[in-house]
């Protein structure tokens, strides 16, 4: 009984191995603070995962003096991969001490994934004024009862339809 149990075991990691594929997906784009460009600014580049597999954080970086970024990243997954860019950040933000930074996210389109290592092709996000309220947008507040340097993330609430937004 414990060598069937071991024999599939052993099967299924060989299967998951065989199944899995190289997918990879790459994103620029330009962002903008009023009118100055938004530098040093926090983005990320994750695929999504269903619980309880946690999401891939697949490239990270700043945007430069002129608020651009470029991220690229790959992972092996048996299922598609679904990739966002998560922007963290405090434009227009007064009370980002009190509540943490604002977070937005945008879905890239799977057409832009590439079915290898390196990506083909790159998404252009174009160029995003952050002082717009977003309707996903979430918090990332400190906790403190852990360490200093983690966050969870909260939805925010926006009372008036003019604060609505469904993303581009």
């Amino acid at each position: 009984m414990l060598q069937s149990l071991g024999a599939l075991v052993l099967l299924a990691l060989i299967t998951t191995t065989v199944l899995a594929r190289e997918q990879s997906v790459a994103a620029s784009g330009k962002l903008m603070c009023g009118a100055s460009p938004a530098i040093n600014v926090r983005v990320s580049l994750y695929d999504i995962d269903i619980a309880p597999d946690p999401d891939d954080l697949l490239d990270e970086t700043f945007t430069d003096i002129d608020g651009k970024f470029m991220v690229q990243g790959s992972t092996s997954e048996e299922t598609d991969i679904e990739p966002i860019l998560k922007i963290t950040h405090d434009c227009e933000d007064d009370n980002r001490n009190s509540q943490g930074s604002r977070i937005v996210t945008f879905q890239i389109p799977y057409s832009y994934v590439t079915l290898r290592g390196v990506p083909n092709k790159q998404f252009e996000l174009g160029t995003v004024n952050l002082e717009t309220r977003f309707h996903n947008e979430e918090r990332q507040v400190p906790s403190a009862k852990i360490r200093r340097h983690h966050f969870y993330p909260r939805r925010l609430n926006y009372d008036n339809e003019f604060d609505i937004f469904d993303g581009f």
